[in-house]
């Protein structure tokens, strides 16, 4: 292992896309937040917002208490089914695997579907249509 020769420093470059998704996706947003969270619709600097915060304890106290109760879902579901997964062989990890990402795939499908109506952006499904039903022309 060089950690000083070019084997070393080509490595860095396979980084950059994942420090530019993060910069995008993670960074920025958070950027905003503190910005709006600091400025009026003005665009001036205020503390406005911090003051008002008061009136949403409600709302701040059942979104903590629905994240925890998730967060333990997840724990009591996820680490024996993992520890399961791991002693298995893997034809059986793989099928495992599609059947727990297969749920996230729908959504995205779906989403895209929908949005294929409203926005317009997929010109592929014009090109290239996949069978409709009635209520993926439905405007809810």
């Amino acid at each position: 292992m060089k950690q000083h020769g070019s084997t070393f420093k080509g490595r860095h470059f396979f980084t950059i896309p994942y420090v530019v998704w993060m910069a995008i996706f993670v960074v920025a947003p958070l950027i905003l937040v503190v910005v709006y969270a600091f400025t009026s619709k003005s665009g001036q600097l205020t503390l406005d917002n911090f003051t008002r915060m008061g009136s949403f304890w409600a709302v701040f106290t059942r979104s903590i208490l629905l994240a925890l109760i998730a967060t333990i879902i997840c724990l009591l579901v996820g680490y024996p089914l993992a520890c399961a997964l791991a002693r298995e062989g893997p034809r059986l990890q793989r099928i495992f695997l599609m059947l727990i990402m297969l749920p996230m795939w729908m959504n995205f499908l779906l989403r895209d579907i929908c949005l294929d109506d409203h926005s317009g952006k997929h010109r592929t499904y014009k090109q290239h249509p996949l069978p409709t039903w009635p209520a993926q022309h439905k405007h809810y």
